[in-house]
């Protein structure tokens, strides 16, 4: 996994998470790289994850536009935001990106 480095603190998180290993995102984002690819690597093999699908904040974006306007409204108040007071498409779009 060589690409850690270029994950940010939250992504490494979150991968950390689905490995099992619980990531402190006070420290370094070098000492959480170090800690996730030693996890890793101390995982048997039988024991280690499908590698994730990443995909990016484009690949959200498209998704959620594609979205008709029910399922959006739907789908924020699924998160608890509060759509009245969000006037427009592309707000509950960014409101949703940031709740994901």
């Amino acid at each position: 996994m060589s690409d850690l480095k270029s994950l940010s603190k939250d992504e490494l998180e979150a991968l950390g998470r689905e490995y099992g290993i619980e990531l402190d995102r006070r420290l370094l984002k070098s000492k959480m790289v170090t800690q996730l690819q030693e996890h890793i690597d101390s995982l048997p093999s039988d024991e280690t994850p499908e590698p994730i699908v990443e995909s990016s904040l484009s690949d959200d974006i498209t998704e959620l536009e594609s979205l008709d306007d029910a399922k959006l409204l739907s789908l924020a108040k699924d998160y608890g935001i509060d759509t009245t007071v969000i006037g427009t498409k592309g707000k509950l779009i960014s409101s949703l990106i940031e709740k994901l």
